[in-house]
């Protein structure tokens, strides 16, 4: 006697998918193939007890016409017997979560890049942040979180002495804050980070710009792996800036960076002296719009100690914005719930934050950035030769607005 259909879990092709539970009895096999990567169908028998599991997709080989709905296949399958498993799938949901590093716990100092935490470097030398708490595995750590300083994310190293964050010291110095957030991806997989070099980046048609679209050879396999991506410490989470393409290799479409804004937002809390070295050395000049739209400048940014990959060892990493409630006080935003999430305002830079519970609801703190508006939006900069940064009257004051991103991973569990 045929097996009977009773329900299928699916996900859907592409980034960003959820498993979800539907009824494709009535569905073309050949839309399932089209529409889902995997199609999971649950069944019964008579000659089973309880219910067991086809997985349609790696099966299709056994699938004469797929023109045919699942109901109309299983009858046509008649009493074949299919390689099945015993059971149904359910699905699991698990979170990277946030964490202030003072609150978890952590001690926060200033140290030289290579030479002992407890020796005397000049204030200028100490280009790194150590993260030091008793008791902790730096090895698991720097291979389970991602780290930002002051919302912007960098490199870390792990030692016996400690959690090292890749010129961190640096950025800390330039915005006079060393706010440090650790995220940890405990229940999402293992991470690596891979800089950038020059030599990484290649154009696959020479009439291409870099500033629209660039590849970048990672030279590693990421396949049924997840890509984050830091540019200029600004984390890009499955946002459609970067795209995996297979064979290790990237492609970055960079025409959807406003590189003149991000430059003036991130000078104030990381070194760009790289990028200023392009700036013509005259005093007549403001900042030179042309420098923006060069490949020398992007290759600039590309290899900035905080552009990175981060490779995630799971296949299927899942998102969702969460708004904040702001409260109209500079740094204070709520939410309802325990926030665990990793903050980001509107011009895409993330936010280390505290939280405190206050009458049953959730206070997060943070150093507040005021929407910047600058006076040259209001005329035709993009043809000018060069600009100025002074902010607009009219913008001054403005409160900045913020949201969290829930980083999530679904499991199947029989």
């Amino acid at each position: 006697m045929a097996y009977s259909f009773q329900t299928a879990l699916v996900i859907g092709k592409g980034i960003n998918k959820r498993w979800e539970e539907i009824d494709v009895g009535s569905i073309a096999i050949s839309t399932l193939f089209t529409q889902y990567r995997t199609v999971l169908l649950t069944l019964t028998n008579p000659f089973i007890t309880g219910s067991v599991t086809f997985d349609l997709t790696t099966n299709r080989n056994l699938i004469a016409n797929i023109m045919l709905t699942v109901d109309q296949w299983l009858v046509e399958n008649d009493d074949l017997t299919l390689p099945t498993i015993e059971g149904s799938y359910t699905v699991a949901y698990r979170k990277a979560r946030y964490k202030y590093a003072m609150q978890a716990g952590y001690g926060v100092r200033r140290v030289h890049p290579t030479a002992h935490p407890d020796m005397y470097y000049p204030d200028s030398d100490l280009r790194d942040l150590l993260l030091e708490k008793q008791g902790t595995d730096y090895g698991f750590l720097q291979s389970h979180s991602l780290i930002s300083v002051n919302g912007f994310y960098h490199r870390t190293e792990a030692t016996l002495n400690g959690l090292y964050i890749k010129h961190g010291g640096e950025s800390g110095l330039i915005a006079n804050d060393t706010a440090v957030g650790i995220l940890s991806t405990v229940n999402l997989g293992a991470v690596t980070y891979h800089g950038i070099t020059e030599a990484m980046i290649y154009k696959q048609d020479p009439l291409h710009n870099l500033t629209t679209k660039a590849f970048i050879d990672l030279g590693i396999d990421v396949d049924n792996k997840t890509v984050l991506f830091s540019l200029g410490g600004y984390l890009h989470v499955l946002d459609g800036l970067y795209r995996n393409i297979g064979n290790g290799q990237i492609v970055l479409h960079l025409d959807k960076i406003r590189w003149l804004h991000r430059y003036l937002e991130a000078r104030e809390f990381i070194d760009l002296s790289s990028i200023t070295e392009l700036f013509p050395q005259s005093d007549t000049y403001g900042l030179p719009v042309g420098v923006f739209e060069t490949e020398e400048c992007i290759k600039r940014f590309l290899t900035l100690p905080q552009t990175f990959f981060v490779v995630i060892d799971t296949p299927n990493v899942i998102t969702k914005r969460k708004d904040l409630e702001m409260t109209g006080l500079p740094g204070v935003a709520v939410y309802n719930n325990r926030p665990e999430d990793v903050m980001f305002l509107r011009t895409g830079s993330g936010v280390s934050y505290q939280t405190h519970e206050e009458w049953g609801r959730w206070v997060l703190d943070y150093k507040n950035r005021f929407e910047v508006y600058h006076r040259f939006e209001t005329s035709d900069w993009e043809e000018s030769p060069s600009i100025n940064a002074d902010q607009s009257i009219e913008g001054i004051g403005i409160l900045g607005s913020g949201y969290l991103l829930e980083l999530g991973k679904e499991t199947l569990t029989l």
